[in-house]
């Protein structure tokens, strides 16, 4: 009985994952049709070998590098008249579709209706930025800021050597929700100590000085 072979769909998870190669991401894929219900499959290295223009060894020692990275199930089983490979994903692929019957029937005479599958591959890596909420992108991100606050690059400096050294967490130890907010309440704080009475240099002149002698 041939596949009904009608195309096939590359979960995001997998198209992105930098750390196997195509040939072992079609191999994956190729696992996946053959499945019914994520049962092991008959699917032979001949085939596989066929399918992707490399020759059998090739294909083994892809097989190896899905098996040892543990993304692939790879098991000897005996038969009347000799032995079988069988090939099992180690976790379902996201589906689109139903998977398509096959001619390597599995080892269960379940029902051929199937459910849908939504998991992904939990041992897959992707390439997403992950993106610190409490703190900005970049010391450029937060000069920026700060000019936009009307403070100055010299503050914005301060600010940011200040909450590396603590983690960017505030007094009680919980991690800043928004360094936006801390920006300029780190403005508001360097006004009111910039205000204070006392002796500023900033705040005299020589004019004044007279001024103050002579009048009082």
């Amino acid at each position: 009985m041939g596949r009904d072979f009608k195309g096939m769909f590359i979960p995001k998870q997998l198209y992105l994952d930098t750390t196997i190669t195509w040939t072992q991401k079609i191999i994956l894929l190729e696992v996946d049709s053959f499945s019914r219900n994520n049962l092991p499959c008959f699917v032979s290295n001949s085939h596989l070998a066929k399918l992707l223009g490399i020759s059998e060894s090739g294909i083994e020692k892809a097989i190896k590098g899905l098996v040892e990275r543990d993304l692939l199930k790879r098991k000897l089983e005996k038969k009347a008249g000799g032995s079988h490979r069988t090939l099992k994903l180690t976790h379902n692929l996201v589906r689109v579709t139903p998977t398509v019957e096959c001619g390597s029937h599995p080892h269960s005479g379940e029902s051929d209706t199937h459910t849908q599958v939504r998991h992904t591959i939990n041992k897959v890596t992707t390439n997403k930025v992950t993106v610190k909420k409490g703190e900005p992108s970049s010391l450029k991100e937060c000069i920026e800021y700060f000019k936009k606050i009307e403070s100055t690059t010299e503050e914005a400096e301060k600010f940011v050597d200040w909450y590396d050294s603590v983690g960017w967490r505030v007094k009680g130890g919980n991690k800043i929700k928004d360094w936006r907010a801390c920006a300029r309440q780190w403005k508001r704080r360097k006004f009111k100590t910039d205000g204070r009475k006392g002796f500023n240099s900033d705040n005299f002149s020589p004019e004044g000085i007279d001024d103050f002698v002579n009048n009082g």
